[in-house]
């Protein structure tokens, strides 16, 4: 329940940025805001945005290196991998988007289909009376957990600088609405998945849940070690999310300083996403640093002020658009 009504209230920034840059069809986040707001509160705006996906980007980067280290690579020295995973990001946005485009379709497929088959497989250790503690939380629990998974969704702004490189900019509310459903459900599937099978307590010590959850099963002699091929298939999709944060902090990054390619300020903006990465002990040290008063500030100023901002600009500068348009 908490994911449907968090993606819910997620929808709502996310719906905004999407109108507003069909308002605007070419244009990413930082070229809205100075046509709406000015050049330099535009600049401002823009800057804002850049830093938020760079943010993101940094988060995303120490949680894989998290699991990397912590699961897969444990003797490879930590420099070393962070600086592997984001030159290999870099090297996928060199040429744009179009890069990013061409496999994202196949990865997005890969893991709604390894969600799937988690879901499916382990269904054998399925166990109904797991989802009775929870059911005793009340509606509090369901309330916090609900700001957890809204701030989650809320992330969908990212579309703002997305709509700029579609075609067909109208169909993007479609999309963006097929796109918010498939998560749902998603997110849905594994957490009532992994509370049916793990219980209630132990998902909350495990590090990596889902990864555990797959170590269990087995196709009898045939198949094991399952969790390897759900490996793979996870950190596609985490490298192509890597790449459209960096694409989108890198291009936001130079909209907002005029130039003309983003592929300085990818350069850049990736030496200080790994600088970021480093700061961080591990990424349990992230999550305590980003509690509610952090997240409060950043993702309700980034995430809902400046979406909001820009509809409000866009709405008083169209107006006055028609009003001259009229006069004339």
């Amino acid at each position: 329940m908490a994911v449907f009504t968090g993606a819910f209230l997620g929808l709502v920034p996310t719906l905004t940025s999407v109108y507003v840059a069909v308002r605007h069809p070419g244009q990413g986040p930082a070229q809205i805001a100075q046509i709406v707001l000015g050049k330099w509160l535009g600049r401002l705006v823009g800057a804002v945005y850049a830093a938020f996906a760079l943010w993101i980007y940094s988060l995303v980067l120490r949680d894989l290196y998290d699991f990397m280290t912590s699961v897969l690579m444990t003797r490879t020295p930590g420099v070393v991998l962070v600086a592997s995973m984001a030159a290999v990001v870099l090297y996928g946005i060199w040429g744009g988007l179009e890069p990013l485009a061409r496999v994202a379709f196949q990865v997005v497929t890969a893991v709604g289909t390894g969600v799937v088959l988690l879901m499916l497989l382990s269904s054998r250790e399925y166990n109904i009376l797991q989802r009775e503690p929870f059911l005793f939380q009340g509606l509090g629990a369901v309330l916090e957990s609900t700001w957890e998974t809204a701030t989650w969704f809320s992330e969908g702004v990212i579309a703002m600088w997305l709509v700029a490189h579609v075609k067909q900019p109208r169909q993007a509310f479609r999309w963006t609405l097929i796109a918010y459903l498939c998560a749902a459900l998603t997110l849905a599937g594994i957490t009532l998945t992994i509370s049916l099978v793990l219980g209630p307590n132990l998902p909350s010590r495990l590090l990596y849940p889902t990864f555990s959850l797959s170590e269990i099963i087995s196709l009898g002699a045939a198949v094991e070690r399952l969790e390897v091929l759900l490996v793979i298939v996870w950190t596609s999709g985490i490298f192509i999310m890597l790449g459209v944060y960096l694409l989108a902090t890198s291009t936001a990054a130079a909209h907002t300083l005029g130039l003309k390619s983003h592929r300085v300020t990818a350069v850049v903006l990736t030496l200080a996403g790994v600088w970021i990465v480093g700061l961080w002990p591990s990424s349990l040290d992230v999550a305590e640093f980003s509690g509610a008063p952090l997240r409060l500030l950043v993702h309700g100023g980034t995430l809902v002020f400046i979406p909001l901002v820009l509809l409000v600009g866009t709405l008083v500068h169209g107006a006055l658009q028609r009003r001259r348009s009229a006069s004339a």
